[in-house]
């Protein structure tokens, strides 16, 4: 019989060097996640919670695991800083390459 559950681990780690994750929402700011292993579901929910503490902006972000799409989206245009921001990014844990993601209220990525 088994006395705990087991948790999967699908390289969600977080640490202090890819911690923070640089965005605009009318200003230029930086959202800091908490050290951790996470799996993607409570990943994506510290990425939610690190935007929303750091923005006057209400952040959604949302796993589709049918078509493995990762959505960040707010109720207002938005930019994640994904090539000028901070070199401490998880973007790259989230799928996020290439240039700045500018001009939207909501931004997918697989």
């Amino acid at each position: 019989m088994l006395n705990s559950m087991s948790k999967f681990f699908f390289g969600h780690f977080v640490d202090n060097s890819n911690n923070i994750l640089s965005f605009n929402d009318g200003t230029a700011k930086t959202a800091t996640l908490n050290v951790g292993d996470y799996s993607l579901t409570e990943f994506v929910a510290e990425v939610q919670r690190a935007l929303n503490a750091a923005s006057s902006l209400t952040f959604t972000v949302s796993v589709n695991r049918t078509n493995r799409l990762i959505t960040i989206s707010a109720g207002s245009s938005f930019e994640l800083l994904v090539s000028s921001g901070s070199g401490l990014t998880p973007f790259p844990l989230l799928g996020f390459s290439g240039s700045d993601k500018t001009g939207s209220n909501s931004f997918k990525i697989s």
